[in-house]
C-alpha cells in the first residue's frame, strides 16, 4: 500500500509540473497577444492572464483525481480515508499556492486599474470552489473505487496471478486483468444462478493450459552464441503471448453473448470468437482434451 501511496504521489506531483509548464507558455502567448494589439495594461489582459490559472486549477483537479482512480482500479487497491484525508490537505495547500501566486503577480495590477476589491473577491471565490471541487471529486474518487472493488467483488490481480500462473505485471501489461474480471463476474452470477461451475472450470483450464504452454517457451532459451535463434526465441514469445491474449478477449466477447436472452445473442459473434479459440487452442500440442472440456460452454452458447 505504501509503495503504491508513493507511486501515485510522484504521478500526481509530475503531472502538477506539467500543468504549471502549460500555463506557463500560455501566459506567454496570452502577454504576446495583447501587448501587440497594444491592450498590455487593460483589465481584458489581466483577466485573460486569471482565466489561464483557472483553468490550471480545474485540470489540477480533474487530472489528480483522475490518475488517483485510475491507478488504483488497475491495482485494485481502494483509496483508504486516511489517503483521502491526507490528499486532501495536500492539494488544498496546492490550491492556496495557486491562489497566493495569483495574488502576488497581479493584485498591484488590477489595483493601478482600480479593481483591486473585486480581484480580491474573484480570487476567494476561486479558492472556495477549488476546495470544494476538490473535496467532491475525491469522495467521488473514494465512492466509485468502493464500489468497484469491494461492492462488485472482483477478482483481484494476485488472485488471478495464482489462478492463472502468470505474474501480475505480465497481466498488466498484456490488459488481461480488466477482460479477466468480467469473465469471472459473468460466471459467478451465471453459477449462482444454477450453472454447471464446470463449465467455468474448462475455460479457467484452457487460459491455465495456454499460460503454461508459454511458460514452456520462455524456459526453452537458445544458448547466447545463438543469436538467429535467441530472435526467433522472443518472436515467438511475443506472437504466443498476442495469441494469449486473443484468446482471453475472445472468452471475454462470449461471456457477453452468454449474458444474453437466446434470442439476442450474434450466432456470427459467437462462432467467428470460438474459432480464434480453437484455432489458438489447436496450436499447441497435447490441447484435445482441453478443447473437448470446452463444448459444452459452445452448447451453452448455441442453446
Amino acid at each position: 500500500m505504501d509503495d503504491l501511496d508513493k507511486k501515485l504521489d510522484a504521478q500526481e506531483r509530475d503531472k502538477l509540473f506539467v500543468l504549471i509548464e502549460e500555463a506557463s507558455i500560455r501566459v506567454g502567448k496570452v502577454n504576446v497577444r495583447f501587448t501587440g494589439d497594444n491592450k498590455k495594461n487593460t483589465v481584458e489582459h489581466l483577466d485573460k492572464l486569471y482565466g489561464v490559472f483557472e483553468r490550471m486549477i480545474r485540470f489540477i483537479i480533474k487530472d489528480i483525481n483522475n490518475i488517483e482512480k485510475k491507478i488504483r482500479l488497475t491495482y485494485m487497491i481502494p483509496l483508504t480515508v486516511e489517503r483521502k484525508y491526507q490528499m486532501k490537505i495536500d492539494w488544498n495547500l496546492e490550491l492556496d499556492r495557486v491562489c497566493d501566486h495569483l495574488i502576488k503577480k497581479y493584485r498591484l495590477l488590477y489595483s493601478v486599474l482600480g479593481k483591486a476589491d473585486s480581484f480580491d473577491e474573484r480570487v476567494e471565490e476561486t479558492r472556495k470552489n477549488a476546495k470544494d471541487k476538490m473535496q467532491a471529486q475525491l469522495e467521488d474518487v473514494y465512492e466509485t473505487l468502493q464500489k468497484e472493488i469491494i461492492t462488485t467483488k472482483k477478482i483481484l490481480p494476485h488472485e488471478m496471478s495464482e489462478k492463472y500462473g502468470l505474474e501480475e505485471i505480465f497481466l498488466r501489461e498484456m490488459h488481461f486483468v480488466d477482460p479477466l474480471q468480467e469473465i469471472h463476474l459473468v460466471f459467478d452470477k451465471l453459477i449462482a444462478s444454477g450453472l454447471d461451475e464446470n463449465i467455468f472450470n474448462s475455460v479457467q483450464e484452457a487460459i491455465r493450459f495456454c499460460a503454461d504452454f508459454h511458460h514452456t517457451i520462455e524456459k526453452n532459451i537458445p544458448p547466447s552464441h545463438d543469436v538467429n535463434g535467441r530472435k526467433g526465441w522472443r518472436m515467438q514469445i511475443a506472437k504466443d503471448a498476442s495469441d494469449m491474449k486473443e484468446l482471453v478477449f475472445c472468452f471475454k466477447l462470449l461471456g457477453n453473448q452468454i449474458t444474453l436472452d437466446s434470442n439476442k445473442r450474434n450466432p456470427e459473434t459467437i462462432k467467428m470468437n470460438w474459432k480464434v479459440i480453437i484455432e489458438h487452442l489447436s496450436q499447441k500440442p497435447e490441447s484435445q482434451p482441453i478443447i473437448a472440456n470446452l463444448d459444452p460452454y459452445y452448447q451453452l452458447l448455441e442453446q
